[in-house]
């Protein structure tokens, strides 16, 4: 279960180097909408996929790979049959300052560290100027998804140095374009409080004035932002949520069915039976015991997929 979640609550298999790969594999949607303060970078193992950057949607063709910019609202969705593969590597952009302040390097860092520059978004396999970065990517990612011994933290340090080497050459330093102050970026801003509370919080009686209130909001001002911007109503994803929590929950444990509902912040047991039936087609005693085949066609079909 948190191993699952490693990426929205930022645990690392060694907290004093803050950087993970994982390889991820479901129907539908990969993760929903989140964020975090680290550098995230996909690459399609098959696809396309949806990503969607900051309210911005952007084709991932097989091959491809996209970079989720520290602070930025993403979510990615398989749009192709079967299922769909996702290797990424998240880390602090902390890894990349270089030891003495006067490097240029540093300067370069600090901004990013600061949020006054981003990095390039989308890299393409059939783009000629790409295929370096493409493949430093896929040695980051190879190395990371390996068992290996000490030596493999100073690897991985001096490869993700070479990503951002690749990143600055082959982008042209388009890495130096600022932030734009735009009212997409204030909306988005102001939804980051409650989506975190409710990924924090979700088992807790959370009502739609308090989510208001934590983006500084009237409640019926809130409620069009937040559709506005996710394309569902903050009580909508609230819920659905908990539900793929409690899948997780089913997936992962033994535990009864209503503590599960509790533990997720279901008070009436009916309740969250209908709501997880209509979401996955099959109550949560035949979820629990549904074989490979039956999981992957209720998440296709209902795009619900599973969070990080």
């Amino acid at each position: 279960m948190e191993k699952l979640q490693l990426l929205e609550r930022r645990w690392y298999d060694n907290p004093s180097f803050p950087c993970s790969v994982l390889a991820l594999s479901n129907p539908g949607w990969l993760f929903h909408p989140h964020w975090h303060d680290e550098i995230e970078i996909l690459l399609a193992v098959n696809g396309p996929f949806d990503v969607t950057l900051d309210g911005e949607p952007s084709c991932l063709p097989p091959g491809g790979a996209v970079v989720v910019n520290s602070g930025e609202l993403h979510a990615a969705r398989f749009l192709g049959e079967g299922t769909g593969r996702l290797q990424l590597v998240v880390f602090h952009p902390e890894l990349w300052l270089p030891v003495r302040q006067d490097d240029p390097t540093h300067d370069l860092v600090a901004a990013l560290l600061r949020g006054d520059r981003r990095l390039p978004r989308l890299w393409r396999p059939d783009d000629p100027a790409h295929a370096g970065f493409l493949a430093t990517l896929r040695s980051v990612l190879d190395l990371g998804l390996r068992d290996e011994g000490p030596e493999r933290n100073l690897a991985m340090r001096g490869r993700l140095c070479l990503l951002l080497a690749d990143i600055l050459e082959r982008s042209r330093l388009q890495v130096a374009r600022p932030v734009q102050d735009t009212g997409q970026r204030d909306r988005i801003d102001r939804i980051k409080a409650p989506l975190q509370r409710i990924q924090q919080q979700y088992p807790s009686d959370l009502s739609l004035a308090e989510l208001a209130r934590l983006a500084n909001l009237s409640e019926s001002h809130f409620s069009r932002l937040f559709r506005q911007v996710l394309g569902q109503s903050a009580i909508g994803y609230l819920v659905d949520y908990r539900l793929r929590q409690a899948a997780l929950l089913l997936d992962a444990t033994d535990a009864r069915v209503t503590d599960i509902a509790l533990d997720c912040g279901f008070s009436n047991l009916g309740y969250f039976v209908r709501r997880f039936k209509a979401r996955y087609r099959m109550p949560p005693t035949a979820w629990r015991k549904r074989d490979r085949s039956g999981r992957d066609a209720a998440e296709a079909d209902n795009g619900s997929g599973i969070v990080r």
